[in-house]
């Protein structure tokens, strides 16, 4: 699995076993547990080979304007259309309702998933990188670490 975040600092932490936000859970979890997970900060690298890519950036939501910021997880649409159009995308990041149509429609595209349920797990793991990048088989080996 290759974790993909713009912070050279978190990166660091990351191969390094080190949790970049301070959780508990994720700090032993990262010190106990034997994950196939590498932190990059080349989406080249991170995108051409994945077959399933987890995006989750920030949505800030305006109460005053009742807008999401999606622009962060357009660009990922993008650059992975731009790198590795085959991979499938799952959006875990928050977003307006109808959303993914309009990008269906917007962007030509139907190779993605919109999926925001999370487990409390999940949600600690997802808290130290931008998005995830799976390829199939590291995937499966994952899933049995988690």
């Amino acid at each position: 699995m290759i974790a993909l975040n713009i912070d050279a600092k978190k990166v660091e932490q990351i191969n390094n076993d080190i949790s970049p936000i301070a959780d508990k859970k994720i700090e032993e979890f990262l010190q106990n547990k034997s994950l196939t997970l590498q932190a990059i900060l080349d989406k080249h690298k991170a995108y051409i080979k994945a077959d399933y890519i987890i995006i989750a950036t920030p949505t800030d939501y305006d109460s005053d304007t009742n807008y999401y910021n999606t622009q962060s997880v357009e660009s990922v649409i993008k650059d992975v259309i731009a790198i590795n159009p085959n991979a499938v995308m799952i959006i875990k990041s928050t977003a307006p309702v109808a959303y993914t149509q309009r990008i269906k429609e917007e962007l030509g595209i139907d190779s993605f998933i919109f999926n925001q349920s999370f487990s409390e797990k999940a949600k600690r793991l997802i808290k130290t990188t931008t998005l995830l990048v799976l390829t199939q088989a590291n995937y499966h080996l994952s899933q049995k670490s988690l």
